[in-house]
């Protein structure tokens, strides 16, 4: 998992590393679709920035990124074309 903190931008302080503690399926009022909640742990207590070590704090506003896997760009590309000759294959 990804965190990016607020306050710093990521693109040039970084992120910080997290793991996914726990997961819980949650609904929320009267909406029928489930919503997951999550807690995640953070590895690392200090961000760099500017030279200096900044302690993270209780109240500091973060994103996160959830990583379920890797893929490369082939495998965004495969798929389309293997529907294409598979439906060739059907056609009269």
């Amino acid at each position: 998992m990804a965190l990016k903190v607020y306050a710093f931008r990521f693109t040039k302080y970084g992120i910080i590393d997290g793991v996914l503690g726990e997961v819980k399926l949650e609904f929320n009022g009267n909406d029928s679709q489930p919503a997951f909640k999550g807690q995640v742990n953070a590895l690392e207590s200090n961000i760099r920035a500017n030279d200096e070590v900044v302690r993270l704090k209780s109240g500091m506003t973060f994103s996160v990124e959830v990583k379920m896997g890797e893929r490369q760009v082939i495998d965004y590309l495969l798929p389309p074309l293997k529907k294409k000759v598979l439906s060739s294959f059907n056609e009269v």
